[in-house]
């Protein structure tokens, strides 16, 4: 995919109300730019696009899957999705799916290995920090992220997440626009951290928010919009674990957020086993 092309995907994901990172998107596309995969017309015109990102090793995130809205119904996206495993090859694919369209995913006999943990994104909410209710949290401290916390921080990801994706991660925390911050306690282990996305909408995303207890992600949470004065323009979004259930989960639970979109995690060979009591957003 050609620079020229990346701004055309972006129109063409904009047409579908589909609320994104682009600043995230043009990191995973300068880092991997041969995962990029774009179906075009003879005369160069973009008729839709897939990503396929190495997310570690050997698993790789399926993202921006998108065709024209003129041009959909033409097996167009069919297509970029064969290229596009054709692409991954024989790693563990991994994509998150609106329940909408798994009856789609079932019927092709893809991505068949599936969380059981429903997640869900709430609308946007314009937090107020003071009416966070945050219990014991004595001798903890959030600081912005420095270099020095990074192999604790890339540490906890990998324990949380089953996985060693630090390349990634670390390109979204230097990525512009993009807070991070990290909850340490007074030996200096991370009790968790934030990496929070601005998004189309003007709605900051919570691309990451994973802490040891639910007092310690509302004290990030809470950070976060004390320390961005566009926090509430919009608001805040946080895709979070149903779990244990919807109605006891944190974000609706703890936070008495709606939800307005569910998705689940799906994969083409085996489950990543996330350690859900942990995630807060991903």
């Amino acid at each position: 995919m050609r620079p020229e092309e990346l701004e055309e995907a972006y129109k063409i994901r904009l047409q579908t109300n589909y609320v994104f990172s682009k600043n995230t998107i043009h990191t995973s596309w300068k880092m991997q730019p041969d995962s990029f995969l774009v179906a075009v017309s003879d005369d160069g015109q973009v008729y839709g696009t897939i990503s396929m990102v190495t997310y570690s090793t050997d698993v790789v995130f399926l993202g921006l899957l998108v065709v024209r809205e003129e041009l959909r119904n033409r097996h167009i996206g069919t297509e970029l999705l064969r290229a596009g495993l054709e692409k991954a090859g024989k790693k563990n694919k991994f994509m998150r799916c609106i329940l909408s369209l798994e009856p789609l995913f079932n019927r092709m006999n893809l991505f068949m290995s599936r969380s059981p943990v429903l997640l869900g994104r709430n609308e946007p909410v314009k937090v107020d920090a003071l009416k966070l209710l945050i219990g014991d949290v004595s001798g903890m401290v959030v600081k912005p992220f420095e270099e020095a916390v990074w192999d604790r921080l890339r540490k906890y990801d990998a324990d949380i997440m089953t996985v060693d994706r630090s390349q990634l991660l670390r390109a979204f925390i230097n990525e512009e626009g993009t807070t991070t911050e990290v909850a340490v306690r007074e030996d200096g282990s991370v009790a968790g951290y934030s990496v929070v996305q601005l998004m189309t909408d003007g709605s900051w995303y919570f691309y990451v928010l994973a802490a040891d207890t639910p007092d310690v992600a509302r004290l990030l949470i809470s950070n976060f919009v004390r320390g961005c004065p566009t926090a509430n323009d919009v608001g805040v979004v946080l895709v979070s674990p149903l779990w244990p259930s919807e109605e006891e989960s944190f974000v609706v639970r703890s936070l008495g957020w709606n939800i307005i979109k569910r998705s689940v995690c799906r994969f083409s060979d085996y489950e990543l086993k996330f350690d859900y009591s942990k995630i807060y957003s991903m």
